[in-house]
């Protein structure tokens, strides 16, 4: 599988530290080029207990998402299930405002709303229309103004591209898709509230806070992490 987003994973090993309050030495980190392997790292480094606990992480984590989706929307937990789509709590018209108030309600980072997959070759057109201005000016003025103008108009194109999705994006993203992929985000809150020590995590766990922490940092839906996903061969 291949992820268009990429993986940032300076910002995957700052999320794994500050959540299981250890530090990863950086020729460690090279080391480890799997989910699956930050995962077995992970457990032969906080000595994590074989079995998983009573209670399933995921599922915790969904019944506290269950209920401040419920009480945000004013709807009935039992209408509320994993695969109920976030959309349907939030419409269209108003959209941002109500993708704040839920960032807030759930007091996590939310990723930003984002534009249709359908509109992908816009931002590769913006940068020809910017490149193509470019040359003409150069031409017009001379090469010496086309060496400086060409990179300064990529970037500016870059940035008005990042900036037109963080204000204008209105579609929720693929990570947060449904109440079952939002619950992920709220995991790392469940384990503090749940586990006073380090090591009563199970392994168990532990995978599902790996797999949760590389979809995010990825911009992925979790199910779309496994063992095996590379973080510089499926995440670039």
């Amino acid at each position: 599988m291949l992820f268009d987003d990429g993986l940032d994973t300076v910002r995957l090993v700052a999320e794994v530290e500050d959540v299981f309050g250890i530090s990863i030495p950086d020729k460690e980190a090279e080391r480890i080029q799997t989910a699956g392997q930050l995962c077995d790292y992970l457990v032969k480094k906080i000595g994590a207990i074989g079995s998983p606990s009573d209670s399933c992480l995921s599922a915790a984590s969904f019944y506290l998402t269950r209920r401040k989706l419920a009480s945000l929307f004013g709807v009935k937990q039992r209408a509320i299930g994993p695969d109920t789509a976030i959309e349907q709590f939030i419409p269209m018209e108003g959209r941002r405002a109500a993708w704040e108030e839920l960032e807030e309600k759930l007091a996590i980072e939310l990723p930003p709303l984002e534009f249709p997959q359908s509109w992908g070759i816009v931002p590769f057109c913006l940068c020809g229309v910017g490149l193509i201005a470019a040359m003409v000016a150069g031409a017009a003025l001379g090469r010496g103004l086309l060496v400086a103008f060409a990179p300064t108009t990529f970037i500016a194109s870059l940035w008005i591209i990042g900036t037109a999705e963080l204000f204008f994006g209105f579609r929720v993203p693929r990570q947060c898709k449904t109440v079952g992929a939002l619950s992920s985000l709220l995991m790392p809150d469940v384990l503090e509230s749940r586990k006073p020590n380090q090591a009563t995590w199970s392994q168990q766990e532990i995978w599902q806070l790996v797999q949760h922490l590389t979809a995010f940092c990825a911009g992925v839906s979790p199910k779309e992490v496994s063992r095996d996903s590379h973080f510089l061969g499926d995440f670039i």
